[in-house]
């Protein structure tokens, strides 16, 4: 295995076909993929307590963000495979940073909910890729 890898480094393969770099973003777009899944306890109580969100609302941005997520999984499944990953994976990752960049600035409860639910879709695109790369 540690020749191929040698191979495929020292042929001047460009990144996508190098089996370590394409592991190593790989685990970059898990990792990534999974940060708004993995900080929805502290986003949810942040919101309640910073934005005054009640309860109810703060839990329902957390039934929005599972859904978002849980259906970007769903459908990565029809086009994960179909689509090259490096421009997917600039997609999902731009769309992530965008949508939550876009919750920050948002004024209103719907549109701060609708943002991030967007950037938790785009994340779990990110993660499925990653998965399946």
């Amino acid at each position: 295995m540690r020749s191929i890898v040698r191979e495929s480094i020292s042929s001047g393969a460009p990144p996508g076909e190098r089996p370590t770099a394409v592991a190593a973003v790989g685990l970059a777009l898990v990792v990534l993929g999974a940060s708004m899944y993995n900080i929805l306890p502290l986003l949810t109580a942040g919101a309640a307590d910073k934005l005054g969100f009640s309860a109810q609302q703060a839990g329902l941005m957390s039934s929005v963000l599972t859904a978002a997520s849980g259906a970007s999984a769903l459908l990565a499944g029809a086009w994960v495979r179909s689509l090259r990953w490096p421009p997917a994976a600039a997609i999902a990752l731009g769309g992530m940073l965008a949508a939550s960049l876009g919750a920050l600035l948002a004024h209103g409860y719907g549109s701060f909910v609708l943002l991030l639910g967007l950037a938790a879709f785009c994340g779990s695109a990110a993660f499925s890729l990653g998965m399946t790369i």
